[in-house]
């Protein structure tokens, strides 16, 4: 489970960190 956890927010920042960058 820790290992989905991980992959899960692994995901989140990888979809979160360009996002900021668009919206900056």
């Amino acid at each position: 489970m820790e290992v989905n956890t991980l992959a899960f927010i692994a995901v989140l920042l990888f979809l979160a960190v360009p996002t900021a960058f668009l919206l900056i």
